[in-house]
């Protein structure tokens, strides 16, 4: 009984641990996808220009 729990306990685990690495891969993805952007860029140049005009 022990063992079937730990073993169940384990699959688990790593299902969470596979669930956690996905989730993190796409939100790489998707940040990566923004930053890399057109708009991204032109909006991060104008807060500089912006920043140093003051």
């Amino acid at each position: 009984m022990i063992e079937a729990m730990s073993s169940l306990f384990t699959s688990a685990l790593e299902a969470y641990k596979n669930e956690q690495r996905l989730r993190n891969k796409i939100r790489n993805c998707q940040l990566k996808s923004i930053t890399e952007s057109d708009y991204f860029q032109d909006i991060m140049n104008k807060g500089e220009e912006l920043r140093s005009e003051e």
